[in-house]
Protein backbone atom coordinates (compact mmCIF):
# COMPACT_ATOMS: atom_id res chain seq x y z
CA UNK A 1 0.00 0.00 0.00
CA UNK A 2 1.03 3.60 -0.45
CA UNK A 3 0.10 7.17 0.31
CA UNK A 4 -0.75 9.20 -2.77
CA UNK A 5 -0.39 12.84 -3.73
CA UNK A 6 -1.45 14.25 -7.09
CA UNK A 7 0.29 16.68 -9.42
CA UNK A 8 -2.52 18.18 -11.49
CA UNK A 9 -3.39 21.31 -13.42
CA UNK A 10 -4.18 24.43 -11.41
CA UNK A 11 -7.75 24.74 -12.60
CA UNK A 12 -10.53 22.59 -14.05
CA UNK A 13 -10.23 24.22 -17.46
CA UNK A 14 -6.42 24.24 -17.58
CA UNK A 15 -4.99 21.37 -19.62
CA UNK A 16 -2.53 18.99 -18.01
CA UNK A 17 0.76 18.90 -19.93
CA UNK A 18 2.78 15.84 -18.88
CA UNK A 19 5.76 16.59 -21.14
CA UNK A 20 6.92 19.51 -18.98
CA UNK A 21 6.73 17.43 -15.81
CA UNK A 22 8.49 14.51 -17.51
CA UNK A 23 11.36 16.79 -18.54
CA UNK A 24 11.70 18.10 -14.98
CA UNK A 25 11.74 14.55 -13.60
CA UNK A 26 14.42 13.44 -16.06
CA UNK A 27 16.50 16.52 -15.18
CA UNK A 28 16.33 15.42 -11.51
CA UNK A 29 17.68 11.97 -12.38
CA UNK A 30 14.39 10.07 -12.27
CA UNK A 31 14.46 6.66 -13.92
CA UNK A 32 11.76 5.58 -16.33
CA UNK A 33 9.77 2.53 -15.26
CA UNK A 34 7.08 0.48 -16.98
CA UNK A 35 3.72 2.01 -17.85
CA UNK A 36 5.04 5.55 -18.21
CA UNK A 37 6.02 5.73 -14.53
CA UNK A 38 9.13 7.33 -13.06
CA UNK A 39 11.16 6.33 -10.02
CA UNK A 40 12.60 9.36 -8.26
CA UNK A 41 15.23 8.83 -5.58
CA UNK A 42 15.05 11.33 -2.73
CA UNK A 43 17.12 11.71 0.44
CA UNK A 44 15.15 9.14 2.47
CA UNK A 45 14.09 6.72 -0.26
CA UNK A 46 12.44 6.33 -3.63
CA UNK A 47 8.98 7.45 -4.71
CA UNK A 48 7.05 6.44 -7.80
CA UNK A 49 5.33 8.91 -10.11
CA UNK A 50 2.66 7.32 -12.29
CA UNK A 51 0.33 8.86 -14.87
CA UNK A 52 -3.34 9.05 -13.89
CA UNK A 53 -5.40 8.31 -16.96
CA UNK A 54 -9.03 9.23 -17.46
CA UNK A 55 -10.92 8.74 -20.70
CA UNK A 56 -7.72 7.72 -22.50
CA UNK A 57 -5.76 10.87 -21.62
CA UNK A 58 -3.51 11.81 -18.74
CA UNK A 59 -5.24 14.17 -16.30
CA UNK A 60 -2.64 14.13 -13.49
CA UNK A 61 0.43 12.38 -12.14
CA UNK A 62 0.20 10.32 -8.95
CA UNK A 63 3.10 10.57 -6.53
CA UNK A 64 3.23 7.31 -4.52
CA UNK A 65 4.95 7.13 -1.12
CA UNK A 66 5.16 3.60 0.31
CA UNK A 67 3.54 3.10 3.72
CA UNK A 68 6.33 0.84 4.96
CA UNK A 69 8.62 3.82 5.66
CA UNK A 70 8.50 6.53 8.28
CA UNK A 71 7.24 10.00 7.42
CA UNK A 72 10.72 11.33 6.50
CA UNK A 73 10.25 10.07 2.93
CA UNK A 74 6.76 11.58 2.86
CA UNK A 75 8.20 14.97 3.91
CA UNK A 76 10.85 14.66 1.18
CA UNK A 77 8.15 13.81 -1.37
CA UNK A 78 6.02 16.73 -0.25
CA UNK A 79 8.95 19.13 -0.57
CA UNK A 80 10.00 17.78 -3.98
CA UNK A 81 6.39 17.53 -5.20
CA UNK A 82 5.81 21.17 -4.25
CA UNK A 83 8.94 22.23 -6.13
CA UNK A 84 7.94 20.19 -9.18
CA UNK A 85 4.41 21.62 -9.08
CA UNK A 86 5.72 25.17 -8.94
CA UNK A 87 8.22 24.67 -11.77
CA UNK A 88 5.70 22.82 -13.98
CA UNK A 89 2.92 25.33 -13.14
CA UNK A 90 0.81 22.61 -11.53
CA UNK A 91 -0.60 22.12 -8.05
CA UNK A 92 0.12 19.39 -5.55
CA UNK A 93 -3.07 17.91 -4.10
CA UNK A 94 -3.56 15.51 -1.21
CA UNK A 95 -6.70 13.50 -2.05
CA UNK A 96 -7.03 12.33 1.55
CA UNK A 97 -7.17 15.93 2.82
CA UNK A 98 -9.21 17.00 -0.24
CA UNK A 99 -7.15 20.13 -0.89
CA UNK A 100 -3.94 21.47 -2.40
CA UNK A 101 -0.89 21.10 -0.15
CA UNK A 102 2.60 22.51 0.04
CA UNK A 103 5.68 22.11 2.21
CA UNK A 104 3.97 24.28 4.86
CA UNK A 105 1.38 21.51 5.32
CA UNK A 106 3.96 18.87 6.30
CA UNK A 107 2.54 18.24 9.75
CA UNK A 108 -1.05 17.82 8.54
CA UNK A 109 -0.01 15.53 5.69
CA UNK A 110 2.27 13.52 8.02
CA UNK A 111 -0.61 13.10 10.49
CA UNK A 112 -2.86 11.80 7.69
CA UNK A 113 -0.01 9.52 6.53
CA UNK A 114 0.22 8.09 10.07
CA UNK A 115 -3.55 7.52 10.17
CA UNK A 116 -3.45 5.78 6.80
CA UNK A 117 -0.48 3.62 7.85
CA UNK A 118 -2.21 2.75 11.14
CA UNK A 119 -5.39 1.77 9.32
CA UNK A 120 -3.52 -0.29 6.74
CA UNK A 121 -1.31 -2.01 9.30
CA UNK A 122 -3.66 -2.58 12.21
CA UNK A 123 -7.08 -2.83 10.57
CA UNK A 124 -6.38 -4.27 7.12
CA UNK A 125 -3.39 -6.34 8.25
CA UNK A 126 -0.90 -4.97 5.73
CA UNK A 127 2.33 -6.06 7.40
CA UNK A 128 4.47 -3.59 5.39
CA UNK A 129 2.56 -0.63 6.85
CA UNK A 130 3.09 -1.55 10.51
CA UNK A 131 6.46 0.20 11.04
CA UNK A 132 5.11 3.52 9.74
CA UNK A 133 2.00 3.26 11.90
CA UNK A 134 3.96 3.28 15.15
CA UNK A 135 6.49 6.05 14.53
CA UNK A 136 9.92 6.28 16.13
CA UNK A 137 10.43 4.69 19.54
CA UNK A 138 10.78 7.17 22.41
CA UNK A 139 14.29 8.10 23.51
CA UNK A 140 15.54 7.15 26.97
CA UNK A 141 14.38 4.57 29.49
CA UNK A 142 10.79 3.45 29.81
CA UNK A 143 8.97 4.60 32.96
CA UNK A 144 8.61 1.03 34.22
CA UNK A 145 12.39 0.56 33.99
CA UNK A 146 12.95 3.72 36.01
CA UNK A 147 10.54 2.52 38.71
CA UNK A 148 12.24 -0.88 38.92
CA UNK A 149 15.68 0.75 39.21
CA UNK A 150 14.34 3.04 41.94
CA UNK A 151 12.91 0.12 43.90
CA UNK A 152 16.18 -1.79 43.50
CA UNK A 153 18.21 1.21 44.74
CA UNK A 154 15.86 1.64 47.70
CA UNK A 155 16.24 -2.03 48.67
CA UNK A 156 20.05 -1.81 48.47
CA UNK A 157 20.10 1.30 50.69
CA UNK A 158 17.65 -0.35 53.11
CA UNK A 159 19.88 -3.43 53.30
CA UNK A 160 22.92 -1.33 54.23
CA UNK A 161 20.96 0.68 56.83
CA UNK A 162 19.53 -2.46 58.46
CA UNK A 163 22.94 -4.14 58.35
CA UNK A 164 24.55 -1.11 60.05
CA UNK A 165 21.85 -1.10 62.76
CA UNK A 166 22.31 -4.82 63.42
CA UNK A 167 26.09 -4.32 63.66
CA UNK A 168 25.55 -1.61 66.31
CA UNK A 169 23.25 -3.85 68.35
CA UNK A 170 25.83 -6.69 68.56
Amino acid sequence: MRYELLLQSRGPEAPFEPSRLDALLLARGAKRAEGGAFLLTLEHGTVELRPLMEGGRQVATELHVPLHVNDALLRDALREGGTLAEEAELMLVDPQLLRPVSERDQDQVAAQFAKTAHYAGNILGVVDALPASYGAPPAGMKPATKVMLGIGAFLVVLYFVVDALIQQIH
